[in-house]
Parts: structure tokens; sequence; C-alpha cells
């Protein structure tokens, strides 16, 4: 094998097997999207007609009614219940992409029904990998936010133990305002961070067989020494998406 052939791919490379892939295969991969995106787009949908229904037969100040408060309630549920079920879908989803892409690479082809039946034959792991993904990112929020709800309990009691009450009305809010706005950047950096060193799971996991804390150490040392290669490449193809 020449050392051509053993080089890294390029951005341009991977684009370009992309669009190919893309189109020998356009009408799987658009059924593997549409199965779940679809149905979910018609929940949101619904979920958006109702509360803003309710919204629109307002009458000035007046509150809701019995009927428009269930509706005005059904409709937030059917919405948030969709961007959960949308964030579990998901996983899915790009499982049975990543069949399609490596059988095609290998020279075979599978359809949607086999696509989605080899990512659903490893459901607990790639559920047990959610919970695991999911219990970091609250556990990092949570190591965040505690510390700055004690600061700002204690900052409460001492102001108002010092009868500076007046301070504390000014002060406090603030402080807490700082304090966003130096926590959320820490998150979501340190989310995305998690996110690209475990950006390879879901494929690890269906396609090598392995189970969910497998998965996740498997596609950390895959990122291991190419973490800001990776992380430039799903930035550009994120963009690209959008």
């Amino acid at each position: 094998m020449s050392v051509r052939a053993l080089r890294p791919m390029t951005v341009g490379d991977i684009l370009d097997q992309s669009f190919s892939i893309y189109r020998r295969n356009f009408i799987t991969l658009v059924g593997i999207v549409a199965v779940v995106h679809v149905p979910l787009l018609v929940l949101q949908i619904a979920g958006g007609l109702l509360f803003g229904a309710q919204l629109t037969n307002r009458t000035g100040a007046s509150a809701f009614n019995q009927t428009q408060s269930i509706a005005t309630l059904a409709g937030i549920v059917s919405f948030g219940l969709s961007v959960l079920v949308a964030g579990l879908a998901s996983i899915f989803e790009s499982s049975a992409l990543s069949v399609v892409v490596s059988e095609r690479l290998l020279g075979n082809s599978v359809n949607l029904r086999q696509a989605y039946g080899r990512a659903l034959r490893h459901w607990r792991a790639l559920l047990v990998m959610i919970f695991i993904v999911g219990g970091a990112v609250i556990f990092l929020m949570l190591v965040i936010f505690i510390p700055m709800a004690v600061l700002l309990v204690v900052a409460g009691a001492l102001f108002g133990a010092t009868g500076s009450g007046s301070y504390a009305g000014a002060l406090i809010p603030a402080l807490v305002t700082c304090m966003i706005c130096v926590a959320l950047p820490i998150v979501f950096i340190g989310s995305y961070g998690v996110s690209v060193r475990l950006l390879f799971a879901p494929q690890a996991i269906v396609l090598e067989n392995m189970g969910g804390i497998d998965g996740l150490r498997r596609s950390w040392r895959l990122v291991r020494g190419s973490f800001w290669r990776v992380l430039g490449i799903s930035l550009v193809l994120s963009i690209l998406i959008a």
C-alpha cells in the first residue's frame, strides 16, 4: 500500500466521499432521515398550532378558560415531547446512516429496513451511551452551578445580616449576571469538547458490536491525538449542513 493511500483524509476528501455516497444512496438516506423527522415535524407543528391558537384567541388581559388551558398545555407537552424524542431518535438515525455508509464503502448495499434493523439491535448499548453522556453533562452543570447558588445564598444572608438590603437588591442581580456569563461558556465549551471526543461512539457500538461503555472508550481513543482536526472538520460540516 502506498504512502499516499495512508494519508489522512482532508475536508475535501470527506466532502467528495460524502456527496458520492449521497448520490448513490439518495432514496435510502433520505428515507432514514424522513422516518424520524417527518412524524416529529407533524408533532411539533401540531403543538405550535395548539399553543399559538390559544394565544391568538385571548382578548386583552383575560385569563385562559379551562378549554384554552387544556389546549395550551397539550401544545406545550406535545412540543416538549417531540424535542425529547428527537434527541433520542437522532442517535438511532445516525447509527442507521453509519450502517449505510459503512456497507457502501465495503461495496455492499442495504435498504432502510436493514439499516434500522442493525441499529435497533444495539438499542440497549445506545441507551446506556445516551444516559452516560447525559449524566456527564448534568454533572458538569451541577459542578458549575451549585457553587454559584451557594455563593448567592451566602451573599444574600450576609447582606441581610448587615442590614444592607438596598445594596443586595442592586449587587446580587449583577453578580448573577456575571456568573451566568462565565458559567454558560464553560458548560458549553466543556460539553462540546466531550461531544467531540465521543462523536464516534454510536458508530463504534453499531459497526463494531460494542457495548455502551466500550463504544464511548473506543470513540475517545479514536479522537485522541486528532481532537482539533476532528473539531474543525465537524464544525465545517455542521456549518454546511445548517
